[in-house]
């Protein structure tokens, strides 16, 4: 018994092999980098729960951020103190704590909840006796204010910066691409 197939059928063939092979390489390589950047812009970004030093910096630019005018300035130098060192929570309840009020000031309507999306861990250096952690975020504000320099839309690329306070490990500020040289590991 001898098969005949025609050269028009065999062409059809394949060209209906090429694309099923075409689309399946594209759902196995393709799809996890399409699914991952759709699922960043969608959730959270989720410290590693390895690095406590990760955790602490996302908790800490979170609740920068996140300013409610109706709750007043002294909650949130109040939970600024909770997760940050105790030279840290100073500069919150002097200097900081100007720019809180001046910000709920100009905007009486202001409930702005920050979420960072994305974290990258930058490097680790030693200042003054002191270990810092440097990560690199992004963080979505739900309700964008003028005030904050380098928020495009309601996006903002800047930094968070853990220092190790004995065993563990607060958050100490957010910085700017320009503040957060000083605390980049030399290469």
């Amino acid at each position: 018994m001898e098969l005949e197939v025609s050269a028009g059928t065999l062409k059809k063939t394949l060209g209906w092999a090429a694309a099923l092979f075409v689309l399946a390489a594209t759902a196995v390589w393709g799809w996890p980098q399409v699914s991952g950047a759709v699922t960043g812009l969608l959730h959270r970004a989720t410290p590693t729960p390895s690095d406590p030093a990760q955790a602490a910096a996302v908790q800490g630019v979170e609740a920068f951020f996140s300013l409610d005018a109706q709750k007043g300035v002294d909650a949130w130098v109040k939970r600024m103190c909770g997760l940050t060192t105790q030279e840290g929570c100073a500069i919150y309840q002097v200097m900081l704590k100007k720019w809180a009020q001046q910000q709920m000031s100009d905007h009486p309507d202001l409930h702005n909840q920050a979420t960072v999306e994305q974290v990258e861990f930058v490097g680790e250096t030693t200042r003054a006796g002191a270990t810092y952690r440097l990560y690199r975020v992004v963080v979505r504000f739900s309700q964008p204010w003028d005030g904050v320099e380098g928020l495009k839309g309601d996006t903002l690329t800047a930094y968070a910066l853990a220092q190790k306070e004995g065993n563990a490990w607060r958050f100490a500020a957010p910085l700017d691409e320009q503040d957060a040289q000083r605390y980049m590991p030399k290469q």
